[in-house]
């Protein structure tokens, strides 16, 4: 695409016409020179109302951006993909007045990356829509590849051979290379921005999609390089084996040819392993902050109840139904309670008509001061929220989170805070296996159920402290249990102690081996050591005999920590 002159022939229609420069409701187009009169006739008079068309399917949406394709728009009959970016505020208005739209960047890196010959969508035409100067809207305008769906999705679907999915993923590394190569920085290069075109598809079998955060740097230094891979590896570690992923690595290398000792490449995993650590924790903490945010998987309004944070499969309604219920079972005190004390109060309720069966977890008024506290560093129920959606992300057993309430109608204090989650049907409080109980004869009497269980805590703290999560309780009773005859599930609890991306000192761990093992009665040495053994595998550091001795002493003097 190149700007051309002006020229006013269709000015009887509202529009500039000329070369691939066109204008139209607010928008200035430039358009490829064989999809100019396909624009004018049916996308640029229908700019604002795209997903209203019977032709048009939403492919994704959040409150910055649309994506959708629009059907048989091309002579052939051939569909398009149109991404719809509207500026939030004011500052970001602003920002694009100094720096190139989303929509312009990611045109101008395709129009760069269809000439190196790296399969991309080609840009049919890319519009914006500003006032003053401040950019309101802009629009993107794609080819439509025929395709299988994302790398993620077809790796993730079980239906490709081995050695087709060896070939993908050579594929991707020799792609990556490339780019590189040309000194091209993708920057969010993931199997999810990748598609699996279809045989019919023109060009190569993988697509790259999403470029609108390319860099282009005239030599991709070592540093770069392991960047961009990392984002690659990380972006299919959690559907491939150990196996492919060094596969993809050393194909990569091989299309390099810079590393030539087997000395430089191990290396130069070690390099990779540190950074895709890296971006691991980065991306638990990018996907943890959108509970909190209006987007395609969570959303956040105000109700009679006060601010709700919800999933979007979760609604409003049902959010006040179950703060509803939940009150009508407090003053029951029937089946569905659970516990009513001071700080809080639980019930386990389901709707009438058999709806989700709910968990509702209540924070109470604590006073003025607490609960302007609160309102600044975010309620308890937050807190608990946020935590529970991290240990999603983490793949850490929880009930999966649904809704939080925060009250703060007519007050500078937070009044009342709700958390939400599914309920744990099936499970029961770890504490009632291990009191005086008919639950409890199952560890007297089951010796392999008595060590299952000690593997499946340490390999569940183990797993939260590799993650990143500390819980300042981690004892019988902030975790529920179920023993299916040949394994344990466990599910942690009482999240508003839970502390995401905090890494625990040793101190903090012995805390923790001391409250778990003191509490559930597994204070021996026999115990203690084989717990230490499992959390070890994923932590090297961990000196078994200098913690079992640190335990033996905390629990020797009769202290619940050290």
């Amino acid at each position: 695409m190149r700007r051309e002159g002006v020229d006013f022939a269709g000015e009887e229609r509202g529009l500039a016409v000329g070369g691939t420069v066109l204008k139209s409701n607010g928008y200035v187009w430039d358009a490829a020179e064989d999809f100019a009169e396909i624009l004018l006739e049916k996308i640029a008079p229908n700019v604002d109302r795209l997903e209203a068309l019977a032709e048009s399917q939403v492919i994704k949406t959040n409150s910055g951006r649309t994506i959708l394709r629009l059907g048989r728009v091309r002579s052939g009959g051939e569909n398009v993909v149109i991404k719809l970016h509207r500026a939030r505020d004011w500052k970001e208005s602003l920002k694009y007045i100094f720096v190139r739209s989303r929509a312009r960047a990611e045109r101008d890196a395709l129009e760069r990356l269809e000439r190196m010959g790296i399969p991309c969508p080609r840009p049919l035409a890319m519009g914006e829509r500003r006032i003053m100067g401040f950019l309101k809207a802009a629009c993107l305008v794609l080819e439509h590849i025929p395709n299988d769906g994302s790398l993620l999705e077809v790796l993730k679907g079980n239906r490709l051979s081995g050695e087709r999915r060896r070939s993908l993923l050579a594929k991707l590394a020799s792609m990556v290379c490339a780019m590189h190569d040309r000194g091209f920085d993708h920057r969010d290069l993931n199997a999810g921005n990748l598609l699996v075109g279809k045989q019919a598809a023109r060009g190569g079998e993988l697509w790259l999609l999403d470029c609108h955060r390319v860099r282009l740097v005239r030599r991709m230094g070592l540093r770069g390089r392991v960047r961009g891979l990392a984002g690659a590896v990380a972006g299919v570690g959690s559907v491939t084996t150990r196996a492919d992923r060094c596969r993809m690595v050393k194909r990569y290398l091989a299309e390099w040819g810079d590393i030539r000792s087997r000395a430089a490449e191990r290396r130069f995993f070690e390099i990779l392993a540190r950074r895709m650590e890296r971006l691991r924790r980065v991306h638990h903490r990018s996907r943890t902050r959108r509970c909190l945010q209006d987007g395609r998987e969570f959303a956040r309004e105000k109700t009679r109840e006060g601010v709700v944070y919800r999933r979007r499969e979760y609604p409003v309604s049902a959010v006040l139904q179950a703060i509803r219920l939940h009150r009508d079972a407090l003053r029951r005190r029937g089946d569905e309670f659970l516990k009513d004390d001071v700080k809080t109060a639980v019930t386990d309720v389901s709707p009438e008509g058999g709806g989700r069966a709910v968990c509702v977890k209540e924070f109470k008024r604590r006073g003025l001061v607490v609960g302007v506290a609160r309102r600044l560093s975010g309620s308890k129920g937050r807190r608990a929220w946020r935590a529970a959606n991290g240990l999603v992300v983490m793949g850490v057993g929880t009930p999966l989170p649904l809704a939080c309430v925060e009250d703060r109608r007519g007050s500078i204090a937070v009044q009342v805070s709700y958390l939400i989650t599914e309920s744990a049907k099936g499970y029961e409080p770890l504490s009632d296996f291990l009191g005086d109980s008919k639950r409890d004869a199952l560890l007297r009497r089951n010796g392999e159920a008595r060590e299952k269980l000690i593997d499946a805590m340490a390999s569940l703290l183990s797993e939260m402290h590799a993650a990143g999560a500390y819980h300042r309780d981690f004892r019988p009773g902030n975790l529920l249990a179920r023993w299916d005859g040949r394994r344990w599930d466990l599910l942690v609890v009482d999240l508003e102690d839970v502390e995401l991306n905090h890494f625990p000192s040793r101190r903090e761990r012995l805390a923790s081996f001391v409250r778990l093992l003191g509490q559930s009665g597994m204070g021996n040495e026999a115990d203690c050591v084989r717990f230490l053994e499992v959390y070890k595998r994923r932590h090297r550091d961990v000196n078994v005999a200098r913690y079992w001795t640190g335990i033996a002493a905390a629990l020797g003097h009769g202290e619940g920590a050290p």
